[in-house]
């Protein structure tokens, strides 16, 4: 058994060595500006309270800023606290589920925590595993989980409701998902704890005051309403969604896989009573459902293809966590009669082998992103001669009226910002020449940023402190 547990974080930590390029990745060059300030001596409160897109990330950033300054920002390092992070949940999910069976005298350990394992360290999940800003997302799922695996225990004295009030505040400070630990928190104690009043009174109070914060920083985006013009397609991203670590790359297979993973998740529970001897399993499937429906909400107007990213897989797994955990407990004693006619082993052999077919089948997918930051990697150190040391040319670039004219076409043309770069490409390196800022052409970044000027940007800021990328032996 423990082979079977250890394994696929092994193989994930030889697949992340492998595949982790210490290069900024898309929106992770949106830090620089905090990163100048940090290496400047300028970092200030508000570096750390300012949200990134959807997401209020103090306690990840503050992580990523006390590494960037033990490792001159060497982004690769921070693919080890992905790991670590990943080590902590399963970690979480194999005790809860542990002490669940032994609560309920159930023997099913012996396939569960294998499949528990594979389901936690699988390479689906590899932008998470590669990409350093997945910090945030990890850490709001870790604390999200570990909050409620504290509310779901039959005692919950005043140190472990303390805990888990600690656990939710820092999962709803790391990524937008870590708010849903709030409602399911609720859930979980009027289950499993319904005479608690203090401890809902106290729930209630911390998690309405902190979600009302974190939303005032926000205003509503207009892709966000998309859904309410087709509930149809919403319902099937959602399923999509969920399905998508059994079934990774196929849209049809993950939405099957979804709507096949809620229905096996809902009669398991139905036939285990009482249920709030299964209150974690419980809170973990519907925890994946609202992370669907927040994710679709916001998301649906990429298209349902994109509920198949890699990144969102992390907070789909919780659903086949809770599916596992249910078939485990229903897996009788190999030595009785009943083991034969049992279904609940080959249920967990399947996910075994429909998570691990998903792991092999992605491989190429992180292989190939591996090799263009590396690609590009390569192309930024041949052309580091040619990069400026001065912030301030990017200042003058930003106050140049043919910058502002072109903004302003790109404003007004209800262009992506790709199609923008690529249609007006002679325009911006005419402008970037001016300003000193052509040391490398745009195609060489393609595949690492959004904006090539917010790399360049970067870039200049990289070398201007020597971080890590422009250190000795960088290549």
């Amino acid at each position: 058994m423990w082979a079977g547990v250890a394994l696929p974080a092994l193989l994930l930590a030889w697949a992340m060595r492998q595949l982790a390029v210490d290069l900024p990745y898309w929106d992770q060059w949106a830090l620089v500006f905090r990163m100048d300030s940090l290496f400047g001596g300028r970092l200030a409160l508000s570096d750390l309270l300012t949200p990134h897109h959807e997401h209020m990330m103090p306690v990840p950033l503050a992580v990523m800023f006390g590494l960037a300054r033990w490792t001159h920002w060497n982004v690769a390092m921070e693919s080890g606290v992905n790991f670590a992070l990943a080590l902590a949940l399963f970690a979480v999910v194999a005790v809860s589920f542990q002490r669940m069976a032994a609560r309920l005298q159930r023997s099913g350990s012996l396939l569960v925590l294998p499949v528990l394992s594979l389901l936690v360290f699988s390479i689906t999940q590899h932008s998470n595993w590669m990409w350093g800003l997945q910090i945030s997302a990890l850490m709001g799922l870790l604390f999200a989980l570990l909050g409620l695996s504290l509310l779901c225990e039959p005692e919950v004295g005043r140190v472990r409701f303390g805990l888990a009030l600690m656990a939710a505040c820092v999962a709803s400070l790391s990524q937008a998902q870590g708010l849903l630990v709030w409602p399911l928190g609720l859930v979980a104690l009027l289950l499993v704890h319904r005479a608690a009043l203090l401890a809902l009174s106290a729930w209630v109070a911390v998690g309405g005051s902190l979600s009302l914060y974190v939303f005032s920083q926000f205003t509503t985006q207009e892709n966000a309403r998309a859904f309410l013009q087709d509930p149809l397609a919403l319902f099937q991203y959602c399923l999509t969604y969920l399905g998508s670590p059994v079934v990774h790359g196929s849209q049809a297979g993950a939405l099957v896989a979804g709507a096949l993973g809620l229905l096996v998740v809902a009669v398991l529970a139905l036939k285990t009573r009482p249920l709030q001897t299964i209150a974690f399993p419980v809170v973990l499937a519907l925890f994946s459902i609202a992370a669907a429906l927040m994710t679709g909400i916001g998301r649906l107007d990429y298209g349902l293809e994109q509920a198949l990213a890699s990144r969102y897989i992390s907070f789909s797994t919780p659903l086949w966590i809770a599916l596992v955990s249910l078939l485990g407990l229903h897996v009788p004693s190999p030595s009785s009669r009943a083991w034969r006619r049992s279904v609940a082993p080959c249920g967990l052999v399947a996910v075994w082998l429909l998570v691990a077919l998903s792991g092999l089948g992605s491989w190429p997918a992180a292989r190939a992103h591996s090799d263009t930051l590396r690609a590009a990697r390569q192309k930024i150190l041949a052309a580091r001669e040619r990069i400026p040391e001065d912030p301030n040319r990017f200042a003058a670039l930003l106050r140049d009226p043919a910058l502002a004219q072109l903004l302003q076409g790109l404003q007004g043309g209800g262009q992506d910002l790709e199609a923008f770069q690529i249609e007006h490409a002679a325009e911006i390196d005419v402008l970037l020449a001016s300003h000193g800022l052509d040391f490398i052409d745009a195609a060489d970044l393609k595949g690492v940023g959004d904006s090539s000027l917010l790399v360049r940007f970067g870039l200049v800021v990289m070398k201007k402190y020597r971080l890590s990328l422009f250190r000795e032996g960088a290549d």
